[in-house]
C-alpha cells in the first residue's frame, strides 16, 4: 500500500503542483534514500517535470533497490532518451530486455527510442503485439506510433476503442482523442477532424485566464524596463538561450546548433526556472518583482547554481544550448545573472503558428492556452510583445529569428547564425536532421529528422475560413 506522505506527493503532481510535490518528495528521499517507493514516485513526478537528469538519478537508485524488476530500468531508459542521450538508452533497454524480453515497459520505452530515431515503422512492429494491452496507456501509445508509421486507420479504431470506455485516466483519453483526430486529419476527413480536435482539446483542459495572462505580461516588462547599466564582464559566453513561443522552430535551431562540433544541445532542462525558487523572499510579491535589482552576493549565487549544472552537462563546448520556451518570461533576470550569454527569440506568423498549437497537445506541457483557438491568439500577441520588449531592451544580446524567413533561406541563414554565435562552420550543421546518438524529445521531433524546408505554413491552407480565428 503506498504510504500517505507519497500519496500526497501524487496528488499535488495531479493537481498541477509540480514543484510543491519535487519538492515534497526530495525531503522524503532524504529521510528514506533507499524507500523504492519514493524513488519511483520522485521519478515520476520529475519525468513530468521535464528534469530528466533528477528522474535519472532516482531511477537509477530505484533500479539498485529493485533489481531484478524490469520498470526501473524501463522508466531510466526514458529519463535516458528524453535527455537526449539514445546510445546510453539503447544499451540500457536493450540489456534489460535480454532478462524481460515481452515486458510491455520495455518494449515501449524501445519502441519510443526507435521513433525518436527515425524508425516509426519499426517501433510499429515493436508495439504492434500490445494493441490489446490491459494497460490503456500502452494502447494509446500504440496507436499513436501506428499513426506515425502511416497505419491511419489502424491508428483510428485503436483511439475510438479507448474512447469509449469510461474507466481510463483522463490524459490517456486526451492522447488518444488526439491521435484519432490526427488520423482523420490524414485520411482528409476535414470537417470530422476539425471537430475532433475541438473535442481532444476540451478534455482535461486546464483553465486559462487571457486577460489575466496579459496583465501578467505586462507587469514583466515594467519590471525590468531598460537595459542593464554599464559594461559587465561577459561570465556567460557560452551560453544560448532558445526562447519564444512553441511551433516556431525553437527545436529545429537546437538541433542545427547540436549538430555543431563546438556546441551542444541540453534538451529541456529546467534551470532558469528552478532559480525563482533561490529568489529573495519578500512576502507576497511576485517573482518579478523581488528578481530586480539583485545584490552582487544574490547574482553570484544564482548564476552558480545556472551555471555550474550547464557546464557539467556539456563539458567540453564552447556553446552551451538551453531551449526552454518559457525562459521568454525569464529574459530580465537571466540577462542580470548570464552577461554574454545570446538569447535566440523565435518568431512566427501568428496564424500558422496558432493553428500548429491548437492541433498538438500542449496544455499538459505546460501551455493551459493552447486548448482554445480565441485563447492561443491571445497568448501569443502577449508572447509577441514580450519578445519585441526583449530584442528592444536587450538585457542580453539578442537575436531575432523569424521562423518564415529562417526556413526560407535554408542554409544560408545556417551559416548566418553561426556567425552570429562567433563558431566557424560547420557543415554537420546543413544535415542536422541526420541521426547522432543524440536526437530530439520534443512534439516536433518528426519535422527535424528532415531536411528543412518551407512547406509548414502552407499545410494549414486547407483548414479555410478556419484560420481566421487564429487571427
Amino acid at each position: 500500500m503506498t504510504s500517505p506522505d507519497v500519496l500526497a506527493a501524487l496528488r499535488l503532481m495531479e493537481g498541477g503542483q509540480l514543484r510543491e510535490a519535487a519538492l515534497k518528495l526530495k525531503h522524503l528521499r532524504q529521510g528514506q534514500p533507499n524507500d523504492a517507493e519514493v524513488l519511483q514516485a520522485e521519478a515520476m513526478v520529475a519525468m513530468r517535470r521535464g528534469d530528466f537528469g533528477t528522474a535519472e538519478n532516482a531511477c537509477a537508485a530505484w533500479e539498485q533497490c529493485m533489481p531484478n524488476l524490469p520498470l526501473p530500468k524501463a522508466r531510466l531508459g526514458a529519463a535516458q532518451l528524453h535527455q537526449g542521450r539514445f546510445d546510453d538508452a539503447r544499451t540500457t533497454l536493450d540489456q534489460a530486455l535480454v532478462d524481460h524480453p515481452n515486458d510491455p515497459h520495455l518494449t515501449r520505452a524501445r519502441a519510443e527510442l526507435a521513433e525518436r530515431e527515425g524508425q516509426p515503422e519499426d517501433a510499429w512492429q515493436q508495439l504492434e503485439p500490445l494493441r490489446e494491452h490491459e494497460d490503456p496507456g500502452i494502447r494509446a501509445e500504440a496507436a499513436r506510433v501506428a499513426l506515425s508509421a502511416g497505419h491511419a486507420e489502424i491508428a483510428q479504431a485503436g483511439a475510438e476503442a479507448l474512447l469509449r470506455e469510461t474507466a481510463v485516466p483522463t490524459m490517456v483519453h486526451r492522447r488518444a482523442a488526439f491521435v484519432r483526430a490526427r488520423a482523420l486529419e490524414v485520411q482528409e476527413q476535414l470537417d470530422l477532424a476539425w471537430n475532433a480536435y475541438v473535442a481532444a482539446n476540451r478534455i482535461g483542459a486546464r483553465p486559462f485566464n487571457p486577460d489575466a495572462y496579459d496583465e501578467y505580461v505586462n507587469q514583466i516588462m515594467a519590471a525590468f524596463p531598460s537595459v542593464p547599466d554599464g559594461d559587465r564582464e561577459p561570465l556567460a559566453k557560452d551560453v544560448v538561450l532558445i526562447v519564444g513561443s512553441p511551433r516556431t522552430g525553437s527545436t529545429l535551431l537546437e538541433r542545427i546548433l547540436d549538430a555543431h562540433s563546438e556546441a551542444q544541445g541540453l534538451g529541456e532542462i529546467s534551470l532558469g526556472g528552478e532559480l525563482l525558487q533561490h529568489l529573495p523572499s519578500d512576502g507576497q510579491k511576485p517573482w518579478f518583482s523581488r528578481a530586480r535589482n539583485l545584490s552582487a552576493a544574490v547574482q553570484h549565487k544564482l548564476r552558480d547554481l545556472y551555471l555550474s549544472p550547464v557546464r557539467e552537462l556539456a563539458p567540453n563546448v564552447t556553446k552551451r544550448v538551453d531551449k526552454n520556451l518559457t525562459n521568454l518570461a525569464r529574459i530580465g533576470l537571466l540577462g542580470q545573472l548570464l552577461p554574454g550569454a545570446t538569447a535566440l527569440v523565435c518568431q512566427r506568423e501568428p496564424i500558422p503558428c496558432g493553428l500548429s498549437c491548437f492541433v498538438q497537445d500542449l496544455s499538459t506541457a505546460g501551455f493551459p492556452w493552447s486548448s482554445q483557438p480565441d485563447h492561443i491568439r491571445r497568448a501569443l500577441q502577449a508572447q509577441t510583445r514580450l519578445c519585441q520588449h526583449w530584442l528592444e531592451t536587450t538585457p542580453l544580446r539578442t537575436i531575432d529569428v523569424q521562423y518564415e524567413v529562417f526556413v526560407g533561406e535554408g542554409e544560408a541563414a545556417q551559416r548566418k547564425l553561426i556567425d552570429q554565435l562567433g563558431l566557424d562552420w560547420d557543415p554537420a550543421c546543413a544535415s542536422f536532421f541526420l541521426p547522432r546518438g543524440r536526437g530530439t524529445t520534443t512534439s516536433s521531433y518528426a519535422q527535424v529528422q528532415q531536411p528543412m524546408h518551407a512547406s509548414a505554413n502552407q499545410a494549414g491552407e486547407k483548414w479555410g475560413e478556419r484560420l481566421k480565428l487564429f487571427g
